[in-house]
């Protein structure tokens, strides 16, 4: 079942107790959809201190040796925790009762933490007046998450301050005329093959499983 849908094709919902599973683990179950394949992945934030001595926070995700573990079912991913492979959630506080205790029933992200990158491209060829603030800003934090965590550079330098595809983020985070005005400057082609180029890099930094 695609998007995590239920049995009757809707999108299922995260339980009060499956919510309070992953807010007890510091752990998050994220679903990404990139155009060939939906799947589901783990994330942790960690907070770090930069060269400034400023507390940061880092995500961390099911991943190993900067790719990205992505699972069509839920039964695989707990499959794969229960394996012993190697990844970067395994330093977690409290990582080997998490793994104990979670079930595929618990593996339904939140509504905040489903992506669809699928979507973005078409979305952005469309102009201005179709954008989906939703769905763009939703892409690039999960982008900016996974360069920084699978340490893709070409990914962040997409992203970075003074790019077309960060102009795109903070243009549809604005708000009033002038920032309407302002958005409709960008190039809809531009920023949709940016688009494209950057999940290209994130779907090769992937690994699928069943």
């Amino acid at each position: 079942m695609a998007r995590g849908e239920d049995t009757d094709g809707e999108i299922e919902e995260q339980s009060p107790q499956t919510a309070l599973f992953w807010e007890d683990a510091s752990v998050d179950p994220v679903e990404i959809a990139f155009p060939k394949d939906v799947g589901y992945t783990l994330r942790h934030y960690r907070t770090d201190t930069d060269e400034n001595g400023n507390e940061v926070e880092e995500a961390v995700f099911l991943a190993h040796e900067g790719t990205l573990h992505l699972f069509r079912s839920a039964e695989g991913l707990v499959e794969f925790l229960r394996s012993g492979a190697p990844h970067d959630l395994t330093t977690v506080d409290g990582w080997a009762e998490i793994v104990e205790k979670v079930t595929p029933a618990d593996i339904v992200p939140d509504s905040e933490d489903r992506y669809e990158l699928d979507l973005v491209v078409e979305n952005l060829r469309g102009g201005a007046d179709v954008w989906d603030p939703d769905l763009v800003i939703g892409a690039g934090e999960i982008a900016r998450d996974l360069g920084f965590a699978l340490g893709l550079r070409e990914v962040l330098v997409s992203l970075e301050p003074g790019s077309p595809l960060d102009a795109l983020d903070e243009g549809i985070r604005a708000e009033g005329f002038l920032a309407r005005r302002r958005l409709r400057k960008i190039s809809a082609e531009q920023v949709a093959i940016g688009w494209r180029t950057m999940i290209g890099k994130l779907a090769t930094a992937t690994e699928w499983h069943d």
